[in-house]
């Protein structure tokens, strides 16, 4: 699932020189960016370059996603942090509802 204006980055300009300005020396190569199954991407989240999102992610309105996301990983915030996994709240339930009154 993917909400309206996300943003996929698959390469930067390249700005390492001095003498001559910005605009003027071209781009990185183009690095390109993985979305693994059942991933959910809040609007207006950006992707940088060479970025992988593991299965089962969620990426957070707005989130700056500038290293991998690992599986089952709720991502938020600029540049995006692990806010907990999704599994976690997925084993109590399975715990509540394996439990024999």
């Amino acid at each position: 699932m993917m909400g309206p204006q996300v943003i996929f980055y698959t390469r930067n300009h390249t700005f390492s020189r001095t003498d001559i300005p910005m605009s003027e020396q071209g781009f990185e190569p183009t690095r390109p960016i993985t979305i693994c199954d059942d991933v959910w991407i809040g609007v207006r989240a950006m992707f940088l370059p060479g970025v992988t999102v593991g299965r089962g992610a969620i990426i957070g309105a707005g989130a700056v996603v500038t290293k991998d996301v690992p599986e089952w990983a709720i991502v938020a915030g600029n540049p995006a942090r692990v806010v907990r996994f999704r599994y976690e709240k997925v084993e109590s339930q399975t715990l509540e509802t394996s439990v024999v009154h």
